[in-house]
């Protein structure tokens, strides 16, 4: 992992966000931006409380700040997600042209939580953009996990 793009206080940040999403009943999936090492958008996962299966925290974070922004391009951020992003998240990672992607928890970790199908993670999909794109993970993953084992995902899957 390269330390100059991933901070350590970044880490301990998107496990701060996934703390607090566990506390308020939301996935434990939020996602921060950074530019320059600093975070500059953070957002979680909105499924739940918005009843809108796409506003993954991915999603929500490259949509609140392209918006504010006034830009579909993200060139020269990278995003630090909690859990490795789906399928979806990395076409909205594509498509925002972000240069880098770095994750806590593996899809392979998730589903041992979850009980749910294993799902192909962000090495089989982000590839296939033929974008040079950096990607980091799983980053502190047994802390991650320890983090995540504290939400029900049985009970509040939404499969």
């Amino acid at each position: 992992m390269n330390r100059k793009i991933i901070d350590q206080n970044s880490i301990e940040h998107i496990f701060d966000l996934a703390e607090k999403c566990i506390k308020s009943g939301n996935r434990p999936m939020p996602a921060i931006l950074i530019k320059d090492n600093k975070i500059r958008y953070q957002s979680y996962d909105e499924v739940i409380e918005t009843y809108y299966p796409t506003m993954h925290g991915e999603i929500a974070v490259i949509r609140k700040s392209c918006s504010d922004l006034h830009s579909l391009s993200l060139r020269g951020f990278g995003i630090l997600c909690f859990c490795e992003p789906c399928i979806m998240c990395c076409g909205a990672i594509h498509w925002a042209k972000i240069d880098w992607v770095a994750y806590c928890l593996s899809q392979t970790k998730l589903k041992e939580l979850s009980k749910g199908k294993q799902k192909p993670g962000v090495r089989d999909y982000l590839p296939l953009g033929k974008r040079n794109l950096s990607i980091y993970g799983p980053i502190e993953e047994e802390k991650a996990y320890d983090i995540a084992t504290h939400y029900n995902w049985v009970q509040n899957s939404v499969e």
